[in-house]
């Protein structure tokens, strides 16, 4: 995660474009659309 804010909130929106608004996710589901772009998951 940038520790610069103008580049943490860039990264921060391209994660919340992953997801639903106001639907709700399982962890499983979280982790499984986090997994392509952050191996640590």
């Amino acid at each position: 995660m940038p520790t610069r804010r103008a580049k943490r909130l860039l990264v921060l929106d391209e994660v919340a474009q992953l997801f639903e608004l106001g639907r709700t996710y399982s962890e499983h589901e979280v982790n499984a659309s986090l997994a392509p772009i952050h191996p640590d998951v």
